[in-house]
């Protein structure tokens, strides 16, 4: 929910957002999503996506998606992270 705070939901890709860094976010929970939505509203350079995704859609998302040089790109889920960066 774009919260930067230690505990239970910490997040540190959104403590980096938060200091000014660019990227692209994933967000499955439409919960979650809105409070990133307008908490990020206007920075140009942080690009978020709601739904479920897969690897070969998330990479489709990231190469039309992102901003043009991102610092951080965010794939949190519950189960093979790795599936996703590999």
């Amino acid at each position: 929910e774009g919260h930067c705070i230690a505990g239970l939901m910490f997040d540190p890709a959104n403590c980096l957002l938060l200091a000014g860094f660019g990227g692209l976010a994933f967000e499955g929970m439409d919960s979650a999503f809105q409070p990133l939505q307008r908490l990020f509203a206007d920075r140009g350079d942080v690009r978020l996506v709601l739904g479920m995704t897969s690897p070969q859609k998330a990479a489709e998302d990231i190469t039309h998606l992102a901003p043009r040089d991102p610092d951080l790109l965010k794939i949190d889920l519950d189960n093979c992270d790795v599936c996703f960066v590999e």
